[in-house]
């Protein structure tokens, strides 16, 4: 979840610099959308987790339950969005995407004695240094830089800030990716 806050919510803050240099200013049009999609998508990890649980526990018979009712749900957005506005349509994606996380780890919870609290509980620190970091670089958009050059001091300052935050806090999840990041050099030297 580390990675995914990180990459999802780094992304929203840099999203005015990155269109501006991957696609153009006339696409600028398009960065709430990614943004309220960054939002939206930040938890699918979680959700495969909780979902493969179930069917290693062997219950395909529950999986195929959520994934009904998930659909039926989605529905919502869909509806929204053919009838209201494409806004309100991913902003809808981002309710139902926290109900089906809630589905998910609500019945994968208990065959794995890991509830929902204990899940927020081990991925709030992640979400908290993401969000911090994510403040920061959004708030660099702010600044009267080309966005050529903002763009890549964005991602500099967004991985600075968040291995310094994660080795401030003795993130466990950053401390294990560290290490295996050595031992990768190590033994390719």
């Amino acid at each position: 979840m580390l990675f995914s806050f990180v990459l999802t919510l780094g992304m929203a803050g840099c999203a005015k610099s990155m269109i501006q240099v991957l696609i153009g200013d006339q696409w600028l049009g398009c960065i709430p959308f990614l943004q309220i999609l960054c939002f939206s998508l930040m938890l699918y990890p979680l959700h495969a987790l909780n979902l493969n649980m179930l069917q290693v526990q062997g219950r395909s018979d529950l999986f195929l339950r959520l994934e009904i009712i998930k659909k039926c749900v989605f529905v919502i957005p869909l509806l929204l969005g053919i009838f209201v506005d494409i806004y309100y349509m991913l902003l809808g994606s981002v309710v139902t995407g926290w109900f089906a996380y809630y589905l998910n780890a609500y019945y994968s919870g208990p065959a794995i004695d890991y509830s929902i609290k204990e899940q927020i509980i081990d991925i709030l620190p992640s979400f908290d240094i993401a969000l911090t970091m994510a403040s920061i670089v959004y708030a660099m958009s702010y600044i009267p830089l080309s966005p050529y050059l903002l763009f890549p001091i964005q991602i500099v300052c967004g991985a600075v800030i968040t291995i310094t935050l994660c080795r401030l806090c003795k993130l466990p999840e950053y401390n294990e990716v560290e290490g295996i990041a050595l031992r990768l050099l190590r033994l390719n030297r």
